[in-house]
């Protein structure tokens, strides 16, 4: 139990460094989504509170911070979401050892504007087998049921007009 925990944190402390050093080296690069449009890009340095520009499906771009928590926690964000997914299918599935990467924009009173997934690590065909089963759109519902369940971290009153979550479910 004990090095399961020690691996896991190790895991995520790995992937912290992944990603901070990959947004520090993509400032200006686009990230694109499952169906290969413009996703996000990486601000940096050029707009520190607003870091994100995030590119919406008709086709605006939105400077974008972090700062959003799920209020019950991001642990219990990826179980609610993997707990209700399956539901929809099977009620003890065998896991399909995918993850899933997605981006939520919220405005500035924290409503969903518009759920995407990301492309990363998925090739064309595992997208066409889980758009066909009717995936992306299950997991689409379930986050947008979290409706309501979002906070700031910093309670700062500065006006900040859009927010971007990252996240990832594991199937």
């Amino acid at each position: 139990m004990i090095h399961c925990l020690l691996n896991n944190r190790l895991l995520v402390l790995v992937l912290t460094v992944l990603l901070h050093f990959n947004l520090s080296s993509a400032a200006n690069n686009i990230v694109v989504d499952k169906d290969g449009d413009a996703l996000w890009s990486y601000l940096g340095s050029e707009s520190p509170n607003m870091p994100v520009l995030f590119h919406t499906k008709g086709g605006a771009a939105k400077p974008a911070a972090f700062g959003l928590e799920y209020k019950e926690g991001k642990n219990a964000l990826q179980e609610r979401l993997v707990k209700n997914f399956w539901k929809q299918y099977a009620n003890e599935p065998d896991p399909m050892h995918i993850k899933l990467f997605y981006c939520v924009l919220f405005d500035e009173k924290l409503n969903i504007e518009e759920i995407r997934f990301q492309r990363i690590g998925l090739v064309e065909r595992f997208i066409t087998e889980l758009e066909k089963s009717g995936y992306f759109d299950t997991l689409e519902k379930e986050i947008a049921l979290t409706k309501g369940k979002w906070v700031r971290k910093n309670k700062e009153t500065r006006h900040i007009p859009s927010y971007v979550y990252f996240g990832w479910v594991d199937l």
